[in-house]
């Protein structure tokens, strides 16, 4: 089960706050609105609150997607880069 708790909009960095309910393999991929992979990354979560810091400092200015998916639930959030 995983649950964002934070995105939203920034210029440089973006933290993702989310939940896990037990020791996952989470895969994050970013996509622009054009559907376009920006960036790819596996991370180890454990149960509870884990976060990550994405370096979005050379992206364009515009909105993208961050998905989260542990292989059985796929969360998507809306990010701004300003």
């Amino acid at each position: 089960n995983i649950v964002i708790l934070a995105a939203g909009a920034a210029k440089e960095w973006v933290k993702i706050d989310f939940t896990t309910t037990r020791n996952d393999n989470i895969g994050i991929v970013v996509y622009d609105v054009t559907g376009r992979l920006t960036d790819a990354r596996q991370l180890y979560a454990q149960p509870g609150l884990n976060s990550t810091l994405l370096n979005i400092s050379g992206y364009a200015a515009g909105i993208y997607f961050v998905t989260l998916n542990n292989g059985e639930q796929m969360i998507t959030g809306k990010l701004v880069k300003n």
